[in-house]
């Protein structure tokens, strides 16, 4: 008995008792799997597996951020296909760029004369963008040279019917207002006396309490001078029809807020901290309007000069409605701007004021639909 138990464990290559050969050689014939005829085709899974599932048009990489810039447009097509992409990283990446690539093309398309303010941001419906609260800007407020010539060429009899409107009684010069001690109101430039009061114009918080006396009178202003200060004494009318030549629009109140805070980042267009350096105001001892290309430390974060001070500027935003009125904002040479960084005052569309003056904006056109092909083999 112990003779047949050795010699069956030491028979196999397990050398277990009791177990014969032959129950090894079946364990191990079935756990090894048959050779097919296929087994060649399997050894090679990966090479068939790439052939087969690759795209047919394999989508491109996205363009180097200096080659976006260089080229704006001619890059769009490229990212557009990848603005509903399911990858996120290829989604975002490609919807900056493309946002860098249209504020690039805007840059370069601004008229003569107008900066862009970028969008505030951008929609993305398919393979298109479009821009929301970008426009475009004048750097500066029209000049007296540059409205002359306009209206020479109309036949107005301009400027020197905006110099007789000096004359008229309801038309008082800030400077006359100033050395008054701001008696009487402030009301600049409306015809109407009754409803433009003095809150409307802000001389109610820069009455008599902030106005300082005026000894001399003003010195005559050379023509050369003149002509690089900002037009004033314009109706609504006259600045429309100005814009309208130029193939522009007047401002809303929104914009130029917008312009000049940076979205409200900022305090005053420089920056946070008041410096009577960067405006032309009362702070600054100011005593008539200066030159439109002045004060350039004041500019805005989009390079627009006089965004406060100098001459307050028309606006297309409207209050009232039985009795509209025109909102003007910015201040100007007369006004306290420190505290009254944004003053508005409200005008008749037929008013006429020493001090105050419009610049020009048009809005962003639409990007060319070549730019954003629906189809990605385009």
């Amino acid at each position: 008995m112990r003779r047949s138990l050795r010699s069956s464990s030491n028979s196999g290559p397990f050398r277990f008792p009791g177990l014969p050969l032959a129950f090894w050689a079946a364990l191990l014939a079935i756990s090894t799997p048959l050779p097919s005829a296929d087994a060649g085709d399997a050894e090679k899974p990966d090479a068939d597996a790439r052939t087969t599932n690759a795209p047919a048009t394999p989508q491109p990489l996205l363009p180097p951020l200096a080659h976006v810039k260089k080229s704006d447009l001619a890059t769009l097509p490229r990212l557009a296909i990848h603005f509903q992409s399911e990858n996120p990283h290829l989604r975002l990446q490609s919807r900056r760029l493309a946002r860098i690539a249209a504020t690039q093309y805007y840059t370069r398309m601004a008229p003569p004369g107008l900066v862009l303010v970028p969008p505030q941001r951008w929609t993305f419906v398919g393979a298109t963008m479009r821009p929301v609260g970008g426009f475009y800007l004048g750097r500066t407020e029209v000049s007296f040279a540059a409205f002359a010539s306009f209206a020479k060429a109309r036949g107005w009899d301009w400027p020197r019917e905006a110099d007789a409107s000096l004359s008229d009684p309801r038309i008082r010069s800030p400077l006359d207002r100033a050395a008054d001690g701001g008696a009487g109101g402030d009301r600049a430039g409306d015809n109407s006396a009754g409803d433009n009061s003095a809150g409307d114009n802000g001389a109610g918080d820069n009455g008599a309490g902030d106005a300082a006396p005026v000894d001399d009178p003003p010195p005559a202003t050379p023509p050369a001078e003149r002509n690089r200060q900002p037009a004033t004494l314009l109706s609504l009318d006259q600045a429309r029809a100005f814009a309208k030549s130029k193939e522009c629009r007047l401002p809303t109140r929104a914009e130029l807020w917008h312009a000049a805070t940076a979205g409200g980042r900022r305090r005053y267009p420089w920056g946070d901290r008041f410096n009577p350096a960067h405006v032309h105001a009362r702070e600054s001892g100011a005593f008539g309007p200066t030159a439109v290309d002045e004060h350039i430390s004041g500019a805005s974060s989009d390079g627009v000069l006089n965004l406060l001070g100098n001459v307050a500027e028309w606006t297309e935003t409207t209050v009232g409605k039985r009795n509209k009125r025109y909102l003007v904002v910015g201040g100007s040479f007369i006004t306290y701007t420190k505290k009254r960084r944004f003053d508005t005052r409200r005008l008749s569309a037929g008013a006429r004021a020493p001090d105050v003056g419009f610049r020009l904006a048009r809005s962003l056109p639409k990007l060319p639909q070549r730019a954003t092909p629906q189809n990605p083999n385009e």
